[in-house]
C-alpha cells in the first residue's frame, strides 16, 4: 500500500470498525472545511438545514465513500474523498431543496470556487500514464473532462461554468475522449 490511509480503507471495507473510526477522525477536518465552504462561500441553503445537519450527512457520505474507494483506480484517497464529498453534499442539498419545492441557487461565489486552477485535478494523484495523457489535452478539454468526470457535472452545467454552448462541450468532450483513448491504448513509451 502506498499509504496507511489506503491500508485503513481496506480494513474498514472488510468490516473493521476501528479502522473506519480512525479514517473518520483523520478526515473530520476535511469534512469541516467542505461544510464551511458550502455554507459560507457557496451560498447554498436548504432552509431548515444547518451546519450540524450538513456535518451529519457528510459523515454518512464519508462512510459510503470509504466503502466504495478503489485504490486500483489511480486516484489518491484524500483527493477522492475531497472531490466526492463536496459534490455529494451539493447533491444532497439539491435533493432537499427539490423536496421542498425550491430551486438551489448557484451564485457566483460557488462558480468561482469551482473554476479555480487549484481545483484542477492533481496529476500526481492519478496514474502516471493517465497524467501524461491528460497533459496532452488542451486546457479547455482538461476542464471539460475534469468537470464531467471528476465533478460529475452535466453538459449544461459545464457549458454554463465555462461560458460556452452545450454543443461545444459535447465536441470538446468527444475530442478529449478520443485523444485520451488513443493515448491510453498505446503501449507506454517511457
Amino acid at each position: 500500500m502506498a499509504d496507511s490511509g489506503e491500508s485503513l480503507v481496506l480494513l474498514a471495507q472488510r468490516g473493521d470498525r476501528r479502522a473506519l473510526q480512525l479514517l473518520l477522525e483523520r478526515y473530520r477536518p476535511l469534512l469541516g472545511r467542505v461544510v464551511f465552504d458550502i455554507i459560507r462561500l457557496g451560498g447554498w441553503s436548504a432552509g431548515h438545514l444547518d451546519r450540524a445537519d450538513l456535518s451529519q450527512e457528510g459523515v454518512r457520505i464519508l462512510i459510503e465513500l470509504i466503502r466504495a474507494y478503489d485504490p486500483g483506480r489511480g486516484v489518491g484517497l484524500t483527493y477522492y474523498l475531497q472531490r466526492n464529498l463536496r459534490w455529494q453534499l451539493y447533491n444532497f442539498l439539491r435533493r432537499e431543496r427539490w423536496r421542498l419545492g425550491r430551486e438551489v441557487p448557484l451564485n457566483e461565489a460557488a462558480v468561482d470556487t469551482v473554476i479555480d486552477p487549484a481545483a484542477e485535478p492533481r496529476l500526481d494523484e492519478v496514474s502516471p500514464h493517465l497524467a501524461r495523457a491528460l497533459k496532452k489535452l488542451s486546457r479547455k478539454q482538461r476542464w471539460v473532462i475534469f468537470l464531467t468526470y471528476w465533478q460529475e457535472r452535466s453538459v449544461e452545467e459545464v457549458a454554463e461554468i465555462l461560458k460556452i454552448k452545450p454543443r461545444a462541450v459535447w465536441a470538446l468532450r468527444r475530442r478529449a475522449e478520443d485523444r485520451l483513448r488513443s493515448e491510453l491504448d498505446t503501449p507506454d513509451r517511457f
